[in-house]
C-alpha cells in the first residue's frame, strides 16, 4: 500500500495547482462576479476529482479480501424478486444475475 500511497503522491504532485486563473474561457458578457463564482467552483471541483482519485488509489491497493466459501447461501428473498436463468452467453461463467 506504501508504494501505491508514494506513487499517488507523485502524480499529484506533478499536476499543476488548482487556482483562481485555471479556466481562461469566458462566456461572452459575463460579469466578474460570475466569473469569480465559477472559477472558485472549478476549483472545488478539480480538488473533489484529485480527492476522488486518490481514494480511489487506495482502494486498489486493498490486498485482496477473503474468499467467499461455495457453501455460503442468499438470504431468504421476498416473492417479487427472483432469480432469472443467466443469458447463453454467461452459462459458463461465474456471474449471478438478479432483478428487483
Amino acid at each position: 500500500m506504501a508504494v501505491n500511497q508514494a506513487l499517488a503522491s507523485a502524480h499529484e504532485a506533478s499536476l499543476p495547482p488548482a487556482t483562481r486563473d485555471t479556466n481562461k474561457a469566458h462566456f461572452p458578457n459575463e460579469s466578474a462576479e460570475y466569473r469569480a463564482a465559477r472559477n472558485a467552483l472549478l476549483i472545488e471541483e478539480i480538488k473533489l476529482r484529485r480527492r476522488l482519485e486518490h481514494v480511489a488509489a487506495h482502494r486498489r491497493a486493498l490486498p485482496p479480501g477473503g474468499e467467499i466459501p461455495r457453501t455460503s447461501s442468499l438470504p431468504p428473498t421476498p416473492a417479487h424478486n427472483r432469480f432469472s436463468p443467466p443469458l447463453p452467453s454467461l452459462r459458463n461463467k461465474d456471474t449471478l444475475m438478479l432483478t428487483a
